[in-house]
């Protein structure tokens, strides 16, 4: 095993200091708790080194220390899916609350939040953004500002409008069905939701087989 405080084994002790234990006598119970002081000062010390924005913010408190340590212990090992991004339950495995949010944001300044954590605590962030902007809701910490009209506004309900068309395919509606099905949604009819999703597609296939084309080249370029 390796050193009783390093960050990979997780060994501290809890309940050193609950009141549920019983001792045999006051000086036994006096020497105890002086013990488990001394280990929670030793836990401090340790942790101030490796993590020291966390514990300066913290103000040296043993016990958020302590539940910083419970924390990286619970998500060692989780493993964040791309797939399940927008999925609040998926991002609740690494942040059950805000407090815990807290935490991974400072451990993250502190270099020791696990990769597959740091993964779900951006797409956190992002994930806040859209919220806030779909609510309407200007957020200038996290750059969220009201939609502006025009191309970029237009550009991203296209983009959103062909997204909802592929999901209605992918649950097993027919093409032809999932069309009719996103068309109220945007105020449009199906024929224009078909044409934006065939433009689409082609153009998929064309910047596909340029990409084929360049990478299936040989060295001397023939």
């Amino acid at each position: 095993m390796g050193n009783k405080y390093d960050l990979n084994y997780m060994e501290f002790s809890e309940g050193q200091l609950s009141n549920t234990v019983r001792y045999s006598s006051p000086e036994a119970e006096a020497e105890a708790k002086a013990q488990a002081e001394t280990e929670r000062d030793k836990m401090v010390e340790y942790f101030s080194e490796k993590a020291p924005i966390f514990t300066n913010e913290v103000d040296f408190d043993p016990d958020d220390i302590q539940c910083a340590i419970y924390y990286l212990d619970k998500i060692k090992g989780l493993k964040f899916n791309d797939d399940e991004a927008n999925n609040s339950e998926h991002i609740k495995l690494f942040f059950e609350d805000d407090y815990e949010f807290e935490i991974a944001g400072l451990l993250l300044i502190d270099g020791l939040l696990p990769v597959q954590a740091r993964e779900a605590y951006v797409q956190c962030v992002f994930n806040a953004q859209v919220c806030l902007s779909n609510k309407k809701v200007v957020c200038e910490e996290l750059f969220v500002q009201p939609n502006k009209r025009g191309r970029k506004s237009i550009k991203n309900e296209m983009k959103q409008r062909i997204e909802d068309v592929q999901k209605a395919i992918d649950s097993g509606v027919s093409v032809t069905e999932s069309y009719k099905l996103v068309a109220p949604k945007y105020n449009k009819s199906p024929d224009t939701i078909r044409r934006s999703f065939e433009r689409h597609k082609s153009d998929q296939i064309e910047i596909e087989l340029r990409l084929r084309t360049t990478y299936t080249k040989e060295p001397n370029g023939e």
